[in-house]
This record gives structure tokens, sequence and C-alpha cells, in this order.
């Protein structure tokens, strides 16, 4: 049983080896995960079947479903169908990571989803959902009246989903969290899909993290920024990991009044120089700027400036 390497809803994350015991629920989040190399590893599907014999499975509040046997060929699907007929034997999950495994296992790009459509009704007391992965992702008709924050970490988000977000039933929302990605991974996000998802913010009246963050386009959407209302709950505005440059700086520097009214402005991972980057540290909020990254130049003239997060 691998130690906590690190957090979720925060508890440190300890992953679950058959023929183990549990960790203590009440002190760990318990991450699920078989390996598609180890030949001495169970199906996914007997795997589960033993979790779900292991005495204490009804406290676990915090849970994370790693890979699944062959993420990179073989969508979520049948793992998924797994969690929604065990909802009643894990009824006080609130806390739910989905796809959650690191590069060594499978790089997020490769990583097959599917419609979590199914999940909502199994457990609607979910307050924390994290989904990692874009490739066949499908939120479908996202109604989780208790949910507090969801986060979709990913290198290329689609249009779709956005939209799906924007018709959402999560009136207690507090933090939304979405990586954008780029165009080579699958994003196809342009200023108008940004523009219907920011005027369905009121959704949700209690939002105040709202990151729009790791996405290739980062200064159009800081040019983007000045034209929207956004909510005036929101204490954080993240827009980190991204290819921020001066251009798009220099836009956020003209929203000095409206920034003010942020506690954070989080741009860490960006292209800012040094100048610029002292500027917007004048902004009445708190700014990040972080991470400085140097911008690739290459012969041709063409200039490169790469995402936290793709393949």
């Amino acid at each position: 049983m691998s130690q906590g390497k690190h957090l979720f809803a925060g508890k440190p994350v300890i992953d679950w080896a058959i023929n183990q015991p549990l960790p203590d629920p009440r002190s760990h989040g318990i991450r699920l995960s078989v390996n598609e190399y180890n030949d001495d590893d169970p199906s996914f599907q007997d795997y589960f079947k033993a979790f779900l014999q292991q005495p204490g499975i009804d406290q676990i509040d915090t849970l994370l479903l790693g890979n699944w046997g062959e993420a990179f060929e073989t969508g979520i699907d049948d793992a998924l169908q797994q969690l929604v007929e065990a909802s009643d034997r894990l009824s006080a999950v609130k806390h739910l990571a989905l796809a959650e495994m690191d590069s060594e296992e499978c790089e997020v790009s490769w990583i097959n989803l599917g419609n979590f459509g199914s999940l909502y009704n199994a457990y609607p007391q979910l307050q924390t959902l994290q989904i990692k992965g874009s490739v066949g992702l499908q939120l479908g008709e996202l109604n989780l009246p208790e949910l507090r924050s969801l986060t979709l970490i990913n290198g290329g988000l689609s249009h779709e989903v956005l939209a799906e977000i924007s018709r959402a039933n999560c009136p207690e929302l507090q933090h939304l969290e979405l990586w954008l990605g780029e165009e080579n991974y699958g994003c196809d996000i342009a200023n108008e899909h940004l523009q219907a998802l920011v005027k369905q913010l009121p959704r949700f009246p209690q939002l105040s993290y709202l990151a729009l963050c790791n996405y290739e386009a980062a200064d159009e959407l800081a040019k983007l920024l000045p034209s929207l209302e956004l909510p005036a709950t929101l204490t954080t505005l993240d827009l980190s990991k991204g290819t921020l440059s001066d251009e798009g700086g220099a836009a956020l520097l003209t929203m000095a009044e409206r920034l003010g009214q942020l506690q954070t402005l989080d741009l860490h991972h960006h292209y800012l120089c040094d100048d610029m980057m002292q500027q917007l540290q004048q902004l009445p909020c708190q700014v990040d700027v972080s991470e400085q990254q140097e911008t690739d130049y290459y012969d041709d003239g063409d200039v490169y400036r790469y995402i936290f997060l793709a393949e």
C-alpha cells in the first residue's frame, strides 16, 4: 500500500492494494487503481469486487479512481458502471476524483473517458468532482445539487463540455476549475464559447473561484475579459498555466478597478516580461506572477509558448 503522494479534498491519498486492509477513511483518501503492465495485478472488475468486500467502505468519504487497466485503449464506462452499481455501499462518498493517474500510468491526452451522466443519480451527495482527461468526455446533464467544487484537468477541452457546464444544476458550486488546453489535444474553444459560459455563471450564485487556465489562447482570453461581466461573488480569478504574454497583461491592466474586487489574480506559469510583471503587481489585489517562462524563437521567425499540460 503506497503512502499518500498528494492531497485530495484535504486528505493524503493512499493506493489500496488487494489483500490489504483499508487505510483509515477518516484521515485518508483512498485511490483504486490497477497496473496493466503488472502481470500480477487482477482485472479491475476483480479488484473492485475485492474492494467492496472490505469492512469500512461505508465510511469512505474521499475516493479516487485511477487506472481501470488500459485507460489509453479502453474507456471508463465499465469501471464507472461498477462504481454506480456500488453506490449504496459507498453512500458516504462526497469527494470523488476520476481518472486520477500520473503520466507514468497514462498521459492525460491518452485517457479514454465516456459519458458521466449515470454518476449523478447514483451519487447526488457529491461535493467535489474532479475528472482528468478529455478524450470522449461527456458530462451529460450535470445535476449535483450539493456540489461545491468541479475540476476538469486536461490538455484540450471541447466547447461541447463548456456548454454542458453552462446548463449544469449545481447551485452550491463555489470552485470551477477548467483546464482549457490547446488545439493539438482537442481544444476547440473560441471566444463565443467562453462568452456563453460566463453569461451562465449566475447559475452558480456561490461561485468564488473561477479558473480558465492552461490555455494556449490566454492572451485572447485576457483581451476578452474586459467585455465580460464576471460574477461579483468571485474572490479568485485563475488564468494560470497558459501562454499569457505582455499583450494579455496589458489587457488585464485596463481592468484595474474590476480586478480590485478580487482577492487573488493567479497568473503563474506565464510569458510576461519583468516590467509587465511589476505593473500587474500594482493591481489592487494579490497577483501571482511566479514561474516566468521563456518564449521559444525559431529560425523561421515563429514564436512558440507552451501551456503547462498538453500531452
